[in-house]
């Protein structure tokens, strides 16, 4: 095993806006006013590992290869602070060869591409991409609304099955469209395309 954080690089041009990417005949101003969300989940895979916990609506856990289109999750809305219910659009599954732990306590794959809700140092709250996480950072817990600092980061690689969850609960954060989701108790957004 290796420690992450020394390997984790920003690269800027794998961030990409779901509304663009998987809808490129419609801009996100259009999808805003449309009130719909896209008509294509995410590709090239998935982002939390077989046998992670997601928070249904009613706060119980189910495992997320359980997951099926329609049931009802928690999500969270970072405009207004809320923890609000949402209907599973997509479970995509694959195969990976790394997952990187979180604290121990999430294994979680796309190193480029998948987002995670932190805090960072002067306490600034944004949505980062897995590769940007660092021990200046803190993770969101939504369900008891506290901060965590980032305490360890590590490097899996073998074969791993992993899922990426789309939800209902679209809204827009910096002009990306985002559809969140709390795995194992930290809130995490869909696969960025």
């Amino acid at each position: 095993m290796k420690e992450a954080s020394s390997i984790f690089s920003v690269d800027e041009d794998t961030v990409y806006r779901w509304a663009e990417r998987w809808n490129s005949e419609k801009s996100v101003a259009d999808l805003e006013r449309s009130g719909r969300p896209p008509t294509s989940p995410p590709g090239g895979g998935g982002c939390v590992l077989f046998g992670t916990n997601i928070t249904l609506a009613n706060g119980t856990t189910i495992p997320v290869q359980l997951l099926r289109h329609g049931m009802k999750i928690l999500s969270y809305n970072p405009d207004n602070g809320s923890l609000v219910d949402s209907t599973v659009l997509y479970v995509n599954s694959s195969s990976v060869t790394l997952v990187v732990n979180v604290n121990g306590i999430v294994y979680i794959s796309g190193l480029n591409d998948q987002p995670v809700y932190v805090q960072v140092q002067n306490g600034t709250k944004e949505w980062v991409m897995l590769e940007q996480l660092n021990f200046t950072m803190k993770i969101y817990y939504p369900i008891n609304n506290t901060w965590v600092p980032v305490s360890s980061l590590t490097i899996l690689t073998g074969n791993f099955t992993v899922f990426d969850v789309v939800s209902s609960n679209f809204f827009y954060n910096g002009n990306y469209l985002r559809s969140d989701y709390i795995a194992n108790g930290i809130l995490l957004d869909k696969k960025a395309p």
